[in-house]
């Protein structure tokens, strides 16, 4: 269920359910580097050929490439969007807290950063 425009892929989404639960999550590409991008990967992905990354080039683009809108009123009207769809208990912003920070850089690296999970990927 991802989002085009003109051919080329500006929000992609997963959904996978689990123990009677459903998780849905996805991303709205605001600006993206496939160049850049790259570097973000596993090693193993981002040391691909720069053929694929020509390739992703040409499928991928983004809010910032195809208006003029701004970041703050993209994320503005998307969490309009949201509440106007009811999903309004669920959106908050703000900063995490030093235990949330700490808590997710612990997760990160007994969980995220183990051979176990990255090798089920």
């Amino acid at each position: 269920n991802d989002i085009h425009s003109e051919g080329k892929k500006i929000s992609g989404n997963a959904r996978t359910g689990e123990e009677g639960a459903v998780i849905q999550h996805g991303t709205v590409l605001y600006e993206v580097n496939p160049e850049e991008m790259f570097t973000y990967l596993r090693p193993e992905v981002s040391e691909v050929s720069d053929k694929i990354k020509q390739s992703v080039k040409k499928k991928v683009t983004s809010i910032s490439r195809k208006t003029d809108v701004s970041r703050d009123s993209c994320i503005e009207g998307l969490e309009e969007h949201f509440k106007e769809a009811g999903f309004h208990n669920g959106i908050s912003s703000g900063e995490f807290s030093e235990d949330e920070k700490s808590r997710a850089d612990r997760i990160e690296k007994e969980k995220y950063r183990t051979d176990e999970w990255n090798s089920k990927r």
